[in-house]
């Protein structure tokens, strides 16, 4: 599967939106690998924690504030590529939400780091 750097943070945002609009149940929820930054693609565990809060919008710009302290030379788009794809498998694996739930969080969130950033 491409990384969502490779793929396009839009392109994954329409490609979620359609498959939002297949009957309920239709489709689970795909994660895309996180795309390396520095020397490591891993999503490490206080950031895992992190998406994880019930506040993960409010944090999200300190969030990529840190990350970009974190590797100054990303881009802004790949941090963004990066945090989306590590946030899906926490929404994945939320046993609380169906899989209509689930893309929608994902797109929520993806869509709030965009409108923050640009």
């Amino acid at each position: 599967m491409k990384s969502l750097h490779q793929f396009g943070l839009r392109s994954m945002l329409v490609l979620g939106v359609s498959l939002g609009l297949a009957p309920t149940g239709a489709w689970a929820l795909e994660c895309p690998a996180p795309q390396q930054l520095g020397d490591s693609a891993t999503v490490p565990p206080d950031l895992t924690r992190q998406l994880a809060s019930d506040d993960v919008l409010e944090q999200a710009p300190g969030i990529l504030g840190a990350l970009h302290q974190q590797f100054p030379g990303a881009s802004k788009q790949q941090l963004i590529d990066f945090l989306a794809a590590a946030y899906c498998p926490v929404v994945k694996g939320d046993a609380d939400l169906d899989e209509d739930e689930k893309q929608a969080t994902v797109k929520e969130f993806a869509d709030s780091l965009i409108s923050d950033e640009y």
